[in-house]
């Protein structure tokens, strides 16, 4: 979340365009011929194609992604864009991926110095959304199958770095209308409990973007994908973080949140974060014109439940 944040960030401040169709279809073009001719040589006969919509610059993405034609069969081609760090996270990507889909099912090669590509087994998407009873049970069954190396695990960026991120988007937020000077009191009251929690609870593997749109499956069995803004977290916040979005609102009841008055409050300052975080994110993308709610009246959704 934090990468695309800093992305829409930079582009909000200077008054620039995301990228331009022109730019990305470029970039693309220069991807693909990259990537042709390392797998050519590679693979004698392999051949790459845009297979995907929805990957590139202009949406704030991290990766373009193609599909690899071989005479194995066909493959999931995932490139970074040539951009600073992009290469390391692609490959901690598959570190994570190859524990849950086996060795021989994900692999990872340099094409440039910038840029690498993650090549796995096609997979299918999820007919349905997952209901929160689902979503918890496969958010239990990956994190056990789960063991980063300490050096991948050393370079995930922390969860206080969100929170110094929602912390920086309440003034924004409310500049723009979009929460009242009660909801911004509360949050604020809520982020400093939070700071006292992320002091004393263990660090846990986060997915970092945990939405029906980020589950395949293979055989049936649901898996988590797009690992690239994983990072240090908590625990439970993967879960909470898949409420956040607009249509699992409906599943909202006061026991979702915690058994215990305690517990609930941890978990509703967490999701305020969490909402904080990406309602700024939507104000420097302009998305948050779009919305029929706006981030006040999300943030008063969740805290009736305190």
């Amino acid at each position: 979340m934090l990468r695309k944040l800093g992305f829409f960030k930079s582009c909000y401040e200077s008054g620039g365009v995301i990228a331009s169709v022109q730019e990305d279809r470029e970039l693309t073009g220069r991807t693909l011929e990259l990537a042709q001719g390392y797998y050519e040589k590679a693979l004698p006969g392999a051949r790459v194609e845009s297979g995907y919509s929805g990957s590139g610059v202009a949406g704030g993405r991290g990766a373009f992604a193609f599909i690899l034609h071989t005479d194995g069969g066909d493959r999931f081609l995932k490139i970074n864009i040539p951009r600073s760090g992009g290469k390391e996270i692609l490959r901690r990507e598959q570190e994570i991926l190859a524990r849950l889909l086996g060795e021989d099912s994900v692999s990872f090669c340099e094409l440039s110095e910038e840029q690498g590509a993650l090549s796995m087994k096609l997979l299918e998407r999820l007919k349905e959304g997952l209901t929160p009873e689902q979503a918890e049970g496969l958010l239990s069954r990956t994190l056990e199958r789960i063991d980063l190396s300490r050096r991948s695990w050393e370079e995930l960026y922390d969860i206080t770095d969100i929170l110094a991120a929602a912390r920086e988007g309440l003034p924004i937020l409310a500049s723009k209308g979009l929460i009242g000077g009660e909801e911004k009191r509360l949050a604020e009251e809520l982020f400093s409990e939070l700071d006292i929690i992320f002091k004393n609870e263990p660090r846990v593997l986060c997915h970092g973007d945990f939405g029906d749109m980020n589950v395949m499956t293979d055989g049936g069995e649901p898996v988590l994908i797009d690992w690239e803004d994983a990072f240090k977290g908590v625990r439970g916040y993967d879960m909470l973080y898949w409420l956040t979005f607009f249509s699992h609102r409906k599943y909202y009841t006061k026991e979702l949140f915690g058994s215990s008055s305690a517990e609930r409050r941890r978990n509703i300052a967490l999701t305020v974060m969490i909402l904080a975080v990406k309602e700024t994110m939507a104000v420097y993308n302009g998305e948050y014109l779009k919305n029929s709610l706006t981030a006040g009246d999300r943030i008063k959704e969740i805290v009736q439940f305190l």
